[in-house]
């Protein structure tokens, strides 16, 4: 709905415009092939409207790169005389300037008009998340800025090495300390700007043979748990062992058990 309404505003410009375009031909050498006001445009991120006082001797035809959809030109040819150029540029909505230039051809003769459109501010983190063995690892995270920022993380097991310039494209790197538990663990690393946050979750699983040994363990305990209250008629509130031990916690919390 919002690219209609700015078509049809752009159309009544632009009639409104040819309206009123100069396109005499009673004189033409009193016309000079050229732009008044300059020869170059710049928009800014939000896009909008320009407009440019084009001059030309004899019949002129205008062509816009194809590459340049995020501008419109119009009209795009006439006859000698002075006319309104009508200039429309879309939101840019990337992190990188954009620029093309517009070709005018007059009798043989080629001008360029130069079209710029300032960036948007701001960063893209590349990935939201990262998978880390048990041995740990240095790791490079892919972040698109043309702002300063910061990365920060509260987990001492991981460490941030920002780069030198954080402009474009950059790459931060992560260290991961080995993790010798068990237990799978997961951290934030958080990307500020003014502004903007992202975050990034760093998951590591844990040590696979020690994983391996605590589950065989595990099931020993289990099974003498079981044998010796079967045997054990008052098994619960023998002092050495029935008072804590359970199935339901681990093994490494009952009593006098270490693992």
């Amino acid at each position: 709905m919002r690219q209609l309404g700015l078509f049809l505003t752009f159309l009544a410009l632009v009639l409104t415009i040819s309206s009123c375009s100069c396109s005499k031909t009673d004189d033409p050498e009193q016309y000079e092939f050229g732009f008044q006001g300059g020869e170059s445009i710049a928009f800014p991120p939000s896009g909008g409207y320009s407009q440019l006082m084009l001059e030309a001797p004899a019949a002129w035809t205008l062509k816009v790169p194809d590459d340049a959809r995020w501008l419109e030109v119009s009209p795009d040819s006439g006859s000698a005389g002075k006319h309104q150029l009508m200039l429309a540029a879309s939101s840019n909505i990337t992190y990188d300037e954009r620029a093309t230039k517009v070709l005018v051809t007059c009798a043989g003769v080629s001008l360029s008009l130069t079209v710029t459109q300032s960036s948007n501010t701001g960063f893209i983190l590349t990935q939201h998340s990262l998978s880390v063995g048990s041995e740990g690892a240095t790791m490079s995270v892919e972040i698109r800025s043309n702002i300063d920022f910061t990365v920060s993380t509260d987990e001492d097991w991981i460490s941030v090495e920002l780069p030198t310039r954080a402009l474009s494209t950059s790459a931060v790197a992560l260290t991961v300390a080995p993790n010798a538990s068990v237990e799978k663990r997961s951290g934030k690393v958080i990307f500020k700007s003014e502004g903007a946050e992202d975050v990034l979750t760093v998951t590591q699983n844990g040590d696979e043979q020690k994983a391996a040994i605590y589950a065989r363990e595990t099931e020993i305990m289990h099974e003498l748990y079981r044998a010796l209250s079967l045997n054990d008629t008052d098994f619960e509130n023998n002092p050495w062992y029935g008072w804590n031990w359970s199935l339901d916690r681990p093994i490494e919390e009952w009593y006098m058990v270490e693992m």
